[in-house]
């Protein structure tokens, strides 16, 4: 038996022990402990999902650059989807085996896109809908909307767009885009555009407009 191999998934088993039980100091101690010998002892998949695990340490944590090192270095794994997943096929097992670790390794490459969407999601939520405080008279509202309502969009719709590419990088994944995912990815993207509808509707209306 492979005694180093063993070893690196022991140590990955137990920072993700710690993870299941959202002990994040624990989690990041056992697992930056570890990491040198998971990267260099463990099986791809292993070392794919150890390193979006301590990105996510790392997120709860609040050491956002970490995390984003972490998760980068996920991503990376999967530049050339094929290559990877001969190379994750070669370590062998029955076909279930290999779907189940293939499946894995997309599971944490698809948190780890999800993580700079959600970077890309929090620029364009910063952008506020601008406050109106004028008279409320039709020509007064009217410039609002046409002035301050019109750079709102103009800087709000392209900020959309661009964390809608990064969530829509998740379900373009090959082989097979991770369940689990596409789903909250999906939900993300509704909820930007859902909100963008709202603020824009809950622009003010001229007074003699109402009633």
């Amino acid at each position: 038996p492979n005694k180093p191999a063993e070893a690196a998934q022991i140590a990955f088993a137990v920072g993700a022990h710690y993870v299941d039980r959202e002990d994040w100091g624990n989690a990041r101690k056992r697992l930056q402990g570890a990491m040198a010998q998971i990267d260099r002892n463990a099986t791809l998949d292993i070392q794919i999902q150890a390193h979006a695990m301590l990105g996510l340490v790392h997120a709860k944590t609040g050491s956002t650059t970490q995390a984003r090192q972490e998760y980068d270095r996920v991503r990376g794994y999967w530049r050339n989807p094929s290559e990877v997943v001969n190379k994750l096929n070669a370590i062998g097992g029955d076909d279930g085996v290999k779907a189940r670790r293939i499946g894995k390794s997309l599971t944490a490459v698809g948190e780890a896109l999800f993580f700079f969407a959600g970077e890309k999601r929090a620029v364009a939520d910063k952008i506020q809908f601008p406050a109106y405080n004028g008279p409320g008279n039709r020509d007064d509202v009217l410039n609002f909307v046409k002035t301050k309502v019109g750079e709102w969009i103009q800087k709000k719709r392209p900020a959309i767009k661009e964390a809608e590419a990064e969530y829509l990088k998740i379900v373009d994944l090959q082989p097979v885009p991770p369940p689990r995912w596409v789903i909250a990815a999906g939900a993300r993207v509704g909820q930007m555009y859902g909100k963008f509808v709202a603020e824009f509707r809950a622009a003010p209306i001229p007074n003699e407009w109402k009633g």
